[in-house]
């Protein structure tokens, strides 16, 4: 009986292991499909079944999960499940992936770059930029969804260049993923916009001046000259000199003897230079530094010329080295020519009846190179002891330097302050030192505006002046008024002498900026008004031909005498102006 007892237990084992392996779940396969494939019908893509005991069995409803975004784009995950014989759950899952559509950067047409826009201003919005330069050109495809954006990275180089750094962005946002290159283009534009107008600059080509020390000179280089206007401000002119004091237009400095050459430069635009070549020789022409007596007296002896026994006639000899009192050479020691002339060697010079009183002469230093320099003195020639007939200085017999000062009706205008400036510093011995004076001599105008001066040194230049102290108390608010009209056109000017009494700052034209000052100078002491004086006086040469409204006015405010000489007496009339009283001069 044993044996049949065994034989049954291994047919039950077998039969509970066949059923139990007879139970499966079988899933339809994963599926790759394009955008375009329906995602609804999912039954289309198979469905999952169940073989039991050699039997097929529908395996029921799956659990979904859909992955896809709106462009159906993206998985979606169908999972089954069942129970085996023995109570244990069987699972299968099919993954449908959708994918994007085909669009890359072949189907982007990307702006031209370094595009070159002129102006100071322009409308940069890519659609107002020229064709080409615009936004990208897309070429949609299927499951695609673009969108273009951009921003703008802006650069200014100097004052006239700009450049804008365009940052051109495309998302297809039915791949793009978030925090990764994938469904995003980049592209960066390059717009620059600068100012085309090319600055005119004008400088000496060449200057030449002789070296003030044994091997260089201090030179003034007279500032460059630009004409233009930048983007933002005036243009910012340097020099490459390496003897200038500043890198800027002022190239002065101190230039070793010989030949040095640099450039101006302005920069303009984008990257674009604009230079002015200059040329500075310092030649060796070292000349002496002279150094004679202010003043030296001298008398007359007595001269009988006609033979008769009757003094008629004075005469003395001055010698150049006479008045010389310690010239010299910087460079070296070699001897040193004193002369009254400069173009020969006049080593002493005669005066007789003609020359007493003042005279101003020059006296000459030469070195063996012919290289001359001067000084000036005041010799004093007297007829004294000699007591030489008819011989006595003319000076102070007429006048030398007279005129008047007048209002613009003609009438004289009393106690104004005429000046006589000598024009040259003379040298002054003063406790043994040599020191350099500028003389200034005063006259006021009498009642009738009339000056005269008979007593100051002959042939020596001069500039002649007027000056008067103003009153402010005459310039009231209906000035005021006046000057508002004139500027808004609602009144002309009656004559130009009202158009000057306009003219606050003395700049030559009567604007805004005049009525502003007016105003605010109401009341105000006269050292707060332009130059600090109201008074203005020209001279009436320049005024008595003025028309009116005339712009770029050539007027002076000074006379100019060339060597005054008795014999020649300068009449210099002025004719004065109060500023602000413009009521003084509407009926003139």
């Amino acid at each position: 009986m044993k044996p049949i007892l065994n034989l049954t237990f291994l047919v039950l084992l077998f039969c509970a292991g066949h059923l139990s392996a007879s139970v499966t779940l079988h899933c339809p396969p994963d599926q790759t499909l394009p955008c375009t494939a329906q995602s609804v019908n999912l039954v289309a893509y198979g469905d999952a079944y169940i073989m039991k005991n050699g039997k097929k069995l529908p395996a029921g409803l799956a659990h979904v999960v859909r992955s896809v975004n709106s462009c159906n784009v993206g998985t979606i995950t169908r999972k089954w499940q069942a129970l085996g014989d023995n109570q244990q759950i069987l699972e299968c899952t099919q993954t449908l992936t959708f994918l994007g559509g085909t669009f890359n950067s072949a189907h982007i047409v990307w702006p031209k770059t370094d595009l070159q826009v002129a102006g100071c201003t322009a409308e940069l919005d890519p659609s107002d930029l020229p064709d080409g330069y615009q936004e990208p050109i897309v070429y949609k495809q299927q499951c695609s969804r673009i969108g273009v954006s951009y921003d703008d990275e802006v650069f200014n180089f100097g004052s006239d260049c700009k450049k804008i750094l365009r940052h051109w962005k495309v998302i297809n946002w039915c791949t793009f993923v978030p925090g990764s290159s994938q469904g995003i283009w980049n592209f960066t534009q390059v717009i620059k916009l600068s100012n085309a107008d090319e600055p005119i600059i004008s400088c000496n080509k060449k200057l030449v001046v002789d070296a003030t020390d044994c091997d260089s000179s201090y030179v003034n280089v007279p500032f460059v000259s630009v004409e233009g206007q930048s983007c933002t401000s005036k243009y910012a002119v340097t020099n490459n000199s390496m003897y200038a004091d500043t890198t800027t237009h002022d190239a002065s400095g101190t230039y070793p003897i010989g030949t040095t050459v640099f450039n101006y430069n302005i920069e303009y635009g984008c990257g674009l230079n604009k230079k002015c070549q200059t040329t500075v020789e310092v030649t060796d022409f070292v000349r002496p530094v002279p150094y004679c007596l202010a003043t030296l007296n001298t008398v007359l002896m007595p001269v009988d010329s006609d033979q008769d026994g009757v003094v008629d006639d004075g005469m003395v000899a001055v010698w150049a080295k006479d008045v010389n009192v310690g010239s010299y050479h910087p460079c070296h020691n070699m001897p040193l020519t004193f002369s009254f002339a400069e173009d020969s060697v006049q080593m002493s010079k005669v005066f007789t009846c003609q020359e007493v009183g003042l005279n101003d002469v020059r006296m000459y230093v030469q070195d063996h190179l012919g290289r001359q320099s001067y000084c000036r003195v005041h010799i004093v020639v007297q007829n004294n002891g000699a007591n030489i007939p008819n011989c006595a200085p003319q000076v102070g017999s007429r006048p030398l330097v007279s005129g008047r000062i007048l209002d613009p009706s003609g009438e004289g205008l009393g106690g104004v302050l005429v000046a006589h400036k000598d024009m040259a510093p003379m040298s002054v011995d003063q406790d043994g030192k040599m020191t350099e004076l500028q003389y200034l001599s005063h006259q006021r105008t009498d009642n009738s505006g009339s000056y005269s001066s008979s007593d100051i040194a002959l042939r020596r230049d001069y500039k002649v002046y007027a000056y008067k102290e103003g009153d402010v108390s005459l310039v009231d608010s209906e000035d005021v008024a006046l000057l508002e009209s004139y500027i808004k056109g609602e009144k002309y000017f009656a004559n130009p002498y009202t158009q000057l009494a306009a003219d606050i700052n003395e700049d030559g034209t009567v604007d805004v900026e005049d009525f502003h000052l007016i105003r605010n100078l109401l009341g105000a002491p006269e050292e707060s008004w332009p130059n600090q004086k109201q008074w203005v006086f020209y001279t009436k040469n320049s005024v008595e031909h003025l028309q009116y409204n005339e712009q770029n006015m050539n007027l002076k405010q000074d006379a100019e005498i060339e060597s005054l000489y008795y014999g020649y007496g300068e009449n210099i009339d002025f004719i004065g102006i109060l500023k602000g009283d413009l009521t003084r001069y509407e009926g003139f």
